[in-house]
């Protein structure tokens, strides 16, 4: 101070502004029941708050199973994987933070898993089925397909010629096992060596190739025996009905990936079949239930199925 003749000596104060972080964002992503192929979306659902009245903003940070990824497209308070890089059984996690240019949050977080984007037909045990196409009989046949039984303690058939009236190929669970059975005078039926387990995926064929009827389970020939074939005749195929129209019990389970064959495919095939999706052509019949919600024949011979009862479930090996 000075009051015209003297001066006081100089004295000063100083302060400290604090910044108060923001709060934590709440965010989800979005579908929650992703499957392959989907856009996964993070968006910021509960906004953070900042006491000093700052302007926000959000940034983004994305990982798949533990492993960064940066190449989603963010926006102020959402951020978007292409469908393109998300897979089957993925856990993609997004977090999130607030800045107000001094400071930032704490993280905001959420996960979710991917499924694979693959229908299997799933039957209700009780009047469950799909009709194909008339099987000519007295000629090689493989019949190929992936089974999830959900009741394995009683008689369930899961492929009949006809069902209905007579038959002369059929395949059922029998309590714990997998069988093949084919007549020309008499039953002649395969065991398989493997149990049937409800709830778990199995991949079976069932084979004749002229002399031989044989039974693969999950790649691995399993029971084989001379058989005879049954007579020249020509029978329509259903999967899921039981003997003579389901008095021996309609299959209570899912089907996935049928392909029938005019032909008996040799072992190497048949395990690769069982490794990866079966890619042979030669031969083929009718292909059914190849992942989509279709009961179109992929074959292009166009013998697509009709389906009764059964419907679609997200479910797959």
């Amino acid at each position: 101070a000075n009051d015209g003749t003297t001066s006081t000596a100089l004295s000063s104060s100083a302060i400290t502004v604090s910044n108060t972080a923001p709060t934590a964002p709440g965010v989800e992503i979005t579908p929650v029941d992703a499957v392959s192929g989907d856009d996964l979306t993070c968006t910021v659902t509960t906004a953070s708050t900042d006491v000093d009245g700052d302007a926000l903003t959000y940034a983004f940070a994305w990982d798949v199973d533990g492993v960064d990824y940066a190449s989603a497209t963010d926006s102020a308070t959402d951020s978007v994987v292409d469908g393109v890089d998300v897979g089957g059984d993925e856990t993609w996690t997004c977090e999130v933070v607030a800045g107000d240019g001094t400071g930032t949050s704490g993280v905001g977080t959420d996960s979710v898993l991917t499924a694979e984007d693959c229908w299997s037909l799933s039957f209700d045990g009780v009047n469950d089925y799909l009709t194909a196409f008339d099987i000519v009989e007295a000629q090689p046949t493989t019949i190929a397909f992936w089974i999830r039984p959900d009741d394995v303690s009683s008689m369930r058939s899961y492929f009949m010629n006809d069902g209905i009236a007579a038959h002369s190929l059929s395949a059922d669970i029998r309590p714990g096992k997998f069988t093949w059975s084919l007549t020309d005078d008499g039953w002649d039926t395969l065991d398989s060596t493997t149990s049937a387990v409800a709830g778990e995926w199995t991949h079976l064929v069932l084979q004749w190739d002229g002399v031989n009827a044989s039974l693969y389970v999950n790649g691995a020939i399993e029971n084989t025996a001379s058989s005879g074939y049954p007579q020249s005749k020509s029978y329509v195929a259903r999967f899921g009905m039981g003997v003579l129209g389901g008095v021996n019990g309609y299959l209570d389970g899912n089907l996935l990936d049928l392909q029938v064959y005019s032909r008996a495919l040799s072992a190497s095939e048949i395990l690769a079949g069982f490794e990866t999706p079966f890619t042979t052509s030669s031969g083929l019949l009718a292909h059914y239930l190849d992942g989509t919600s279709s009961a179109t024949d992929h074959s292009g011979n166009g013998r697509d199925a009709t389906l009764v009862g059964p419907s679609w479930e997200l479910d797959c090996p």
